[in-house]
């Protein structure tokens, strides 16, 4: 085992995968809110592209 300067204990490792937990399902709509705006974009775009190449 590695000398640290610190020790890690259980409790300090499940509030760590809990605050990771935490701020994961904090930023995880957010994170497909983006990806569903950008596409939603991406495909207005290119709607509006074909229908300007057709005339």
């Amino acid at each position: 085992m590695l000398p640290t300067i610190f020790t890690i204990t259980g409790e300090d490792i499940t509030a760590i995968i809990g605050y990771i937990g935490e701020v994961f399902t904090d930023v995880s709509p957010l994170f497909f809110v983006i990806i569903g705006i950008s596409l939603g974009l991406w495909i207005l775009g290119s709607i509006i592209r074909a229908v300007a190449h057709r005339k």
